[in-house]
């Protein structure tokens, strides 16, 4: 559901609000063998990180670019 509310504007500002891409990022660590959610979080992280209103800081973090490599 999550990934689905990423693509609208409004919910992208409620989610970073309350720490959604790292908790997005944890769910992805705890649970690596998950195929649907590591789906999931890598479209939201998708569409949250695309945005132009992202933080810069979001972008260049190394860890959410290697959780995407590991869930390829």
């Amino acid at each position: 559901m999550l990934a689905e509310w990423a693509t609208d504007a409004y919910y992208q500002v409620v989610i970073r609000k309350y720490h959604g891409i790292p908790t997005i990022c944890k769910a992805m660590e705890l649970f690596p063998e998950n195929d649907a959610l590591q789906v999931s979080c890598c479209t939201a992280l998708e569409h949250l990180l695309a945005a132009n209103t992202t933080n810069q800081q979001e972008r260049s973090d190394g860890s959410i670019v290697s959780l995407i490599v590991s869930a390829m």
